[in-house]
């Protein structure tokens, strides 16, 4: 590909993907491979930092529509009998949370506490278990499931 070509699909490529944000959706717009992207991106610093504007421009386009989902939100038909009575304003109140917890994670994240054990045993770690201890741990759960099968499927 010339130059101007590479300058044209580039051009392209960055337009698309601002709108959209989607690299595939992007590239055929441009008529280039994702890998070509890809290639620019590594090899090209000025393409590299025009790709990241890009994204940020995407991004705020998203933001942008969840807002508005959220705060504005939009009219669904009502339909009574077949016809169309009227009108309801939807909100998405999912998106409002995620906006909140993006700008507001400090006071809107979740709150989860977990805590591991992580001592290890030593009857409970295989690792440590001598020969004769590993054929006896085998053999029991030989037993306890064939014990379980013939509860499960009882012989005539």
């Amino acid at each position: 590909m010339t130059q101007a070509r590479t300058a044209i699909a580039q051009a392209k490529f960055l337009a698309a993907f601002a709108q959209r944000g989607v690299v595939r959706h992007a590239a055929v717009v441009a008529e280039v491979t994702r890998f070509s992207v890809y290639a620019w991106i590594r090899d090209d610093p000025a393409f590299k930092e025009k790709f990241d504007e890009a994204r940020e421009d995407a991004i705020d386009r998203l933001e942008l529509e969840a807002r508005r989902r959220a705060e504005d939100g939009w009219l669904e038909e009502v339909h009574q009998g077949g016809k169309l009575v009227g009108h309801i304003r939807r909100y998405d109140g999912a998106l409002m949370a995620l906006l909140l917890k993006g700008r507001r994670g400090d006071i809107f994240r979740e709150r989860v506490s977990s805590e591991i054990d992580a001592r290890v045993r030593a009857e409970t770690n295989p690792l440590s278990w001598t020969d004769r201890e590993l054929e006896d741990k085998i053999l029991a759960e030989a037993v306890a499931i064939t014990t379980r099968r013939q509860v499960v499927e009882p012989r005539s």
